[in-house]
């Protein structure tokens, strides 16, 4: 009977973490959609004002200095190292995956005699880089649904205002890239200084007439050009964003169907102590019944 119960305890239990797995697995679906939506709809923004910013300086004046954000910084500046994971747990590997190769390429980059400045935006991202010997420099603010676009565009003017100020080197982001549902990348990209392709912008196909800009066309690299960094950033924050809600639907899903495995599996333990129990009490009911009548 102990056991039966026992079991049963159990069976309870499991019972109540697959509804909590269930509902975790429903939400992540539903936030999945919606930042996957933000970050297709944000791509034709990107490659604009990417395409815009290229235009304009292919048409810099001969002899020009090129943008303060396009200059790298003084060799002897740490670089930052912006790694961006997520707030809460139960979403799998992600947060173990853009902090294991943060932290790679930091070890990388002080080999190289380079110094590295760490930054990271998510809770559970900070706790895993300082126990793999990263320590954190600054938290930014972290996002549990949809990075907040004033918060990210304050996030970067603050990179660009040291940046120009000389006090860093450069600018390197730690991010999750979403690639599909099935596989999300781990990388590091550089946001400062400001690399533009030339096959990111109009010209790489053809060569057009020197366009008219209003205002004056350094007027409107001063402006494009930290937009274009803004824009890359927050980029990076949806990737992130989507990456994190696909890790947490694959990881209820599957703790899901666990679940329901060892429900099944316990279950049918119960039973088979039931059915053995009460083949016992009828065993002993019987054997009763029998020295009853022998006397």
């Amino acid at each position: 009977m102990a056991r039966a119960r026992k079991i049963l305890r159990r069976l309870r239990s499991i019972r109540n973490i697959h509804e909590v797995t269930r509902a975790m697995y429903m939400i992540s679906t539903a936030r999945f959609k919606h930042s996957h939506d933000r970050l297709a709809a944000s791509r034709p923004y990107l490659k604009g004002i990417l395409d815009v910013a290229a235009e304009a300086l292919s048409f810099r004046p001969p002899g020009t200095a090129p943008d303060a954000l396009q200059r790298p910084g003084p060799a002897d500046k740490p670089w930052a190292l912006v790694v961006i994971a997520s707030r809460r747990g139960l979403c799998g590997s992600f947060n173990n995956a853009v902090a294991g190769a943060a932290a790679e390429h930091a070890r990388k980059g002080r080999q190289a005699g380079a110094t590295i400045r760490v930054r990271s935006s998510g809770h559970r991202g900070q706790l895993i880089l300082e126990a793999l010997g990263c320590p954190v420099e600054k938290a930014y603010p972290q996002f549990d649904r949809i990075p907040d676009a004033p918060a990210v565009r304050a996030i970067a003017d603050e990179l660009m205002r040291e940046f120009r100020q000389g006090a860093l080197q450069g600018v390197e982001v730690a991010f999750t890239r979403f690639v599909s549902a099935a596989r999300q990348k781990p990388g590091v990209v550089r946001l400062l200084p400001l690399e533009i392709a030339p096959s990111e912008g109009p010209r790489a196909k053809v060569e057009p007439a020197a366009p008219t800009f209003l205002p004056d066309a350094e007027t409107v690299r001063r402006r494009i050009v930290p937009e274009a960094v803004r824009a890359r950033l927050y980029e990076c924050f949806l990737e992130a964003s989507v990456s994190e809600h696909v890790a947490r639907m694959t990881a209820m899903r599957y703790a899901s169907e666990n679940a329901q495995d060892l429900m099944h599996e316990l279950t049918v333990r119960y039973n088979r102590a039931r059915q053995s129990q009460i083949t016992m009490e009828l065993a002993e009911i019987m054997g009763g019944r029998q020295g009853v009548e022998g006397t």
